[in-house]
């Protein structure tokens, strides 16, 4: 006698499979945002040079970062990045250059860049590019900016 038995898998069969696929979707769902926001950091830190570089521009041709007004940066402020239509992920902004926590009023020798992320970033925190060339970074927990951390 032969008996003639149907092969499946058990319940608890499945319920592992789908407990493990949970699991890698979880690891690649984290390693995908991480790389997510690397791409926005390497975006806002792109548009950071090509902006540093108008307002070089703007003080080599005039002495000053200030614009014509002299009460300002030079350019429009501020800006997205990616501009709009596309959701922005940072908002850059031209200001006077931090000495010793103030910040000097003084344009004519010093403007730095701040490019503030529109999600929070605990890894980074704010970008900053002074025109000295000097990059920083600035989060909430930090007493001021600090150079740029490995993995930023």
């Amino acid at each position: 006698m032969t008996a003639n038995r149907t092969t499946a898998f058990t319940l608890i069969e499945l319920l592992v499979v789908i407990v493990i696929a949970a699991i890698v979707a979880g690891i690649a769902a984290t390693s995908w945002h991480r790389h997510l926001q690397r791409s926005w950091r390497a975006q806002a830190r792109t548009a950071m040079i090509a902006a540093m570089l108008d307002l070089q521009r703007h003080a080599m041709a005039r002495g000053s970062f200030a614009d014509d007004s002299g009460r300002g940066p030079a350019g429009r402020w501020p800006q997205w990045v990616p501009p709009p239509p596309a959701r922005p992920h940072y908002r850059l902004a031209a200001l006077p250059c931090t000495a010793a926590g103030q910040r000097d009023a003084d344009l004519d020798r010093c403007i730095e860049l701040h490019a503030f992320p529109q999600w929070p970033d605990v890894t980074c925190g704010t970008l900053i590019l002074r025109s000295s060339g000097e990059w920083l970074v600035e989060s909430q927990d930090q007493a001021g900016p600090v150079p740029w951390p490995e993995g930023c």
